[in-house]
């Protein structure tokens, strides 16, 4: 995975998301790694869209879209879903040899 990846899809998790919550949150990350395939995924909860929440200008997500073509060609994805006040990102690249 190229250097850059993780730690700003976690710094968007905690700025966006749980230091938003007066209870605060967990950030879940599950990886898995299956025929040939690695698979990442970050979730954690977000406040509701009335409570002012950050705007985000997608900057970090796209440059990780960039940093996962450079080192994968077209073989990655990035998705992200928002869905019962859980906001989850998840990457896919093909899984590689360590030398």
């Amino acid at each position: 995975m190229p250097p850059l990846t993780l730690q700003p899809l976690l710094e968007n998790a905690i700025y966006h998301g749980i230091e938003r919550l007066p209870e605060g949150g967990i950030i879940h990350v599950d990886g898995d790694c299956q025929e040939g395939r690695v698979e990442i995924t970050l979730s954690n909860p977000v406040p509701d869209s009335s409570s002012g929440q950050h705007e985000g200008n997608r900057i970090a997500q796209e440059n990780i879209r960039q940093r996962l073509q450079i080192a994968y060609g077209g073989h990655t994805a990035l998705s992200t879903s928002l869905e019962d006040g859980v906001y989850t990102v998840i990457l896919e690249f093909p899984e590689v040899a360590v030398a």
